[in-house]
């Protein structure tokens, strides 16, 4: 009876290492929400006007190696409301793109990001625009940032 007893404790106690050893024990904590502040200017390639660039200030978790903590960045600009759905059908200048260059690692981050011309759209000029900034992880709620910005284009000069 005594050995009976013996071999079933160490079967609870194996099996429970065992899971947890396995990782089907407690499931893991869930990372923070990623956190976001681009810099309020936009500043135009003076040799390619077709690349602007973008700064800011990231936090986000869990790598970015199997496409986890997606990032996209666009700025436009046009008379209208920018900021609804589908505003690049009433935007004249916009620029976009989808930055690998971010790092992961729960530390806050400062990067310049650059974002290029879509085609069909004008290039963008100094004055204002209007800035989406979306890092999006692969669970659990995004960090979107949206904001007028200044446009800068040293060296530009209308004809």
């Amino acid at each position: 009876m005594r050995f009976r007893r013996a071999l079933g404790l160490v079967t609870i106690v194996v099996g429970t290492v065992g899971s947890l050893l396995l990782g089907a024990g407690p499931a893991a904590a869930a990372n923070p929400p990623p956190t976001a502040a681009p810099k309020g200017i936009v500043v135009v390639d003076p040799t390619n006007p077709n690349q602007a660039y973008v700064q800011a200030t990231y936090t986000c978790y869990g790598g970015t190696a199997n496409g986890e903590n997606h990032l996209w960045v666009s700025v436009k600009q046009g008379s209208g409301d920018l900021s609804q759905e589908g505003s690049s059908s009433i935007a004249t200048a916009w620029y976009d793109a989808h930055p690998s260059n971010r790092t992961c690692n729960g530390k806050s981050q400062t990067t310049v990001f650059t974002i290029f011309r879509e085609p069909g759209w004008a290039q963008l000029v100094p004055g204002s625009g209007y800035m989406q900034f979306c890092l999006i992880p692969t669970t659990g709620p995004p960090a979107i940032v949206n904001l007028t910005v200044a446009v800068v284009r040293p060296g530009y000069h209308p004809s």
